[in-house]
Parts: structure tokens; C-alpha cells; sequence
């Protein structure tokens, strides 16, 4: 099914907390108990990834950086030790394009090759209006934050994003960029973005307990 048949012309980006929601197994993965947030993040970035028709678009650095990165990180906050577990979450580390190819085969995503002055032009001013409008303070070291929002306004995207403090950048300094805030208490947050992609959402988080 093509974007034109979902009757939604619109493509998504989604931030790498989700994303790798869409890879790993939590139920099975996690040797601590899988939180609420958790099961939403999964069930959001799995109907993405499997069902909606909605093209997904992924920034490279996402893929070849962050994702391996957070990977790690949860590895050792979820005192994952099992021996097959661990075999499990490091091979996949190396097959998130593996996969990303399977499902260009299927025009189901894009990959977006971040590492162009276009990207860089518009997180630069990006940064220097929310500077000016949040404070230099507020916006330090959130370069990531701001280079994915600059390519989802550059590639005319929405962002869906599981962090507050992204969503609450673009709403308070009213930046041109069309997000959508997945909250841990099954809450769906929008700004600019098209009601259809929040009703799907909601659709798919709303018997989630």
C-alpha cells in the first residue's frame, strides 16, 4: 500500500527511542520487568515499521550511531547478562541496515543521508533560534535533538518522538516543524502534526495497561 492509498501524504521520522523499540523483543530481551512506557514505544515503532503504509524515513546517523549507542546503554541498565540474550542484542546491533534494506525492498522507508551541508545549514539556524528564543542554556547539548528535527523539517516529515523536552522545544519556541509526543501514560501529544497519524496512534497504544 502506497502513502497516496493510506490517504495520508506525509512521511515519518522516528527518534531513536523509538526506533529501537521496533528491533528488539522486549518481553523476551528484558531481564527486568517491561515498564508501560516501554510496551508503548514498542507497539507505536512496530506498527510503523510493520503495518502503517506511511513511508518511514531514516537519518543514517541514527542507524549507524545512535542506535547502537542506546542499545548499549540498555544493555547494562537492564542487567541483561544471559549468555544468549547478550548474543542476541549484539548481533542485532549489526543488522539494523540488514533489516532497513529488507524494508527499502518493500518502499517502505528511505534512508537519509544526514551528512550533507543542507542538513547542517538548518540545524545551525535551528539552533540559533532556539538559543534566542529558550535561552543558550536550555538548548546546550542537544545538538542531536536538533539536527533530527532539522531533517524532518527539511524533508517536510513529522517526528514522532518519545521525549518531552524535544516536543516542548518546538511548541514553546513555535518552530515550523510538525512533531508528534508519545507520553508514557498512553497520552498523545500534537503539534502541527495531521490528526490521522494521532488517531493511529492512539488506536494502536489504547488497550495498552
Amino acid at each position: 500500500m502506497s502513502r497516496i492509498d493510506s490517504g495520508i501524504k506525509d512521511q515519518i521520522i522516528l527518534d531513536t527511542n523509538l526506533l529501537l523499540f521496533a528491533f528488539v523483543d522486549v518481553e523476551k530481551m528484558w531481564s527486568s520487568k517491561v515498564t508501560v512506557r516501554e510496551k508503548i514505544y514498542s507497539c507505536v515503532a512496530k506498527y510503523f515499521i510493520r503495518e502503517s503504509p506511511i513511508k518511514l524515513l531514516l537519518p543514517n546517523f541514527i542507524l549507524d550511531i545512535e542506535l547502537p549507542r542506546i542499545l548499549s546503554k540498555l544493555i547494562i541498565q537492564k542487567n541483561i547478562t544471559d549468555e544468549t540474550k547478550l548474543k542476541v542484542l549484539v548481533n542485532m546491533s549489526k543488522q539494523f541496515r540488514q533489516f532497513t534494506q529488507y524494508l527499502r525492498v518493500l518502499e517502505k522507508c528511505r534512508e537519509i543521508d544526514v551528512w550533507k551541508t543542507v542538513y547542517f545549514k538548518k540545524a545551525a539556524g535551528l539552533y540559533i533560534a532556539l538559543s534566542q528564543k529558550l535561552g543558550r542554556d536550555k538548548v546546550k547539548g542537544n545538538h542531536q535533538d536538533i539536527l533530527i528535527m532539522a531533517v524532518t523539517m527539511v524533508e517536510n516529515a513529522t517526528l514522532i518522538t518519545g521525549d518531552r523536552g524535544v516536543y516542548n522545544f518546538a511548541r514553546e519556541a513555535d518552530i515550523n516543524v510538525r512533531m508528534i509526543y508519545v507520553s508514557s501514560q498512553r497520552k498523545i501529544y500534537s503539534y502541527k502534526a495531521d490528526p490521522q497519524i494521532v488517531d493511529r496512534i492512539e488506536k494502536q497504544i489504547k488497550d495498552i495497561g
